[in-house]
């Protein structure tokens, strides 16, 4: 726990300090990391079921990069931090 979890949670706790309104509550940033934690755990504790769904080939297909990068996108979508998913940022 100290070791490997604590590390990467602190780090993206940091990350969150930085992107996320000054003032917010302790207790919405651990939720708000708890959240995004969440989308990684479900995936990979959903695997046998979440391959039945999509198929075992599309399912192998979700690599690393490709989760972290949805993960990514999906969260700051949902913080505000970009456009909802399928939206382009207008061009100033």
């Amino acid at each position: 726990m100290r070791e490997f979890i604590r590390p990467i949670y602190e780090l993206l706790w940091g990350i969150l300090r930085e992107v996320l309104p000054a003032g917010i509550s302790e207790q919405r940033l651990h939720l708000t990391a708890f959240s995004i934690i969440g989308q990684g755990f479900y995936l990979r504790a959903g695997r046998p079921v979440l391959s039945r769904v999509v198929g075992e080939q599309e399912f192998n297909s979700y690599d690393a990069n490709l989760l972290a990068d949805h993960i990514t996108a999906f969260s700051l979508a949902a913080l505000g931090l970009a456009p909802p998913m399928g939206e382009k940022r207008r061009q100033p």
